[in-house]
């Protein structure tokens, strides 16, 4: 007899809990000086309810812990995604922000067009002008297409249970599409796997974003090859936000 839906909720939120437990632990033990912020269910249901749109509370930490309800800013969301549903850039345009956003995904440009004010490129970050190979997994629910990325990146057992279709994006790298002189305060990178990809194609040198907040979830604690990519280019890692997104700042800001 299978589990109760009483007993399995209970028992994924002992996992949750677990995992969150860990990922901090291993975290604090590598970067004892930068903060784990870790929202509740009833803390992120409020965080909704006035007006922000993060999976984590990654908005409402941003606006009011690091940028102190700055009235203006410019953003970058690579890995936009959908341009409402748990987005991390969506708040902050509401706010009066400027910004772009970058998804090879194929629905993506429409409902951008229709729903946001951001400038947005149906293509992807890389490291050179190219053309990639972009896996989308098919919706049942809704919510799936969240799980899409560079073909390669995308887990096998996703493409199997869900369904997928292949096709290729435009790929490179975002100096190309950043006026020169643009004050960036924040980058955003949500690209399921592939961030390395996409740092190589960020020369943060250059551009000098205040701010870089990537996802970074392959291991429990973060990958560290992820945090040396950025760190080595002049940032200093702060903060970890539901043990899912490294924040880091430009050095010397």
């Amino acid at each position: 007899m299978g589990a109760s839906p009483v007993m399995y909720r209970l028992g994924k939120r002992a996992f949750v809990k677990f995992k969150l437990y860990n990922d901090r632990k291993i975290f604090k033990s590598r970067y004892p000086d930068a903060s784990c912020i870790d929202y509740d269910d009833a803390a992120l249901k409020d965080m909704r309810a006035g007006g922000f749109y993060s999976q984590y509370g990654q908005d409402n930490y941003l606006w009011n812990e690091i940028f102190k309800r700055k009235p203006t800013g410019f953003y970058v969301d690579i890995g936009g995604n959908h341009p409402i549903i748990n987005s991390n850039s969506y708040f902050f345009e509401r706010r009066g922000w400027l910004g772009m956003a970058f998804d090879p995904l194929a629905r993506a440009a429409g409902q951008w067009g229709k729903e946001r004010s951001a400038v947005f490129h149906h293509a992807a970050i890389s490291e050179t002008a190219e053309t990639r190979d972009f896996i989308e997994i098919k919706e049942s629910q809704g919510w799936e297409h969240a799980l899409s990325g560079f073909k390669g990146f995308v887990r096998d057992e996703d493409m199997q249970l869900y369904g997928y279709l292949e096709y290729p994006v435009r790929a490179a790298p975002l100096g190309e599409f950043v006026t020169p002189g643009t004050h960036i305060d924040l980058i955003m990178i949500d690209v399921e796997g592939a961030e390395e990809i996409v740092l190589r194609g960020i020369d943060l040198a250059a551009l000098k974003p205040d701010y870089v907040m990537i996802e970074n979830v392959s291991e429990v604690g973060g990958a560290e090859a992820i945090r040396r990519q950025t760190i080595d280019q002049g940032y200093d890692l702060i903060a970890r936000i539901g043990a899912a997104d490294d924040l880091f700042r430009r050095r010397g800001l």
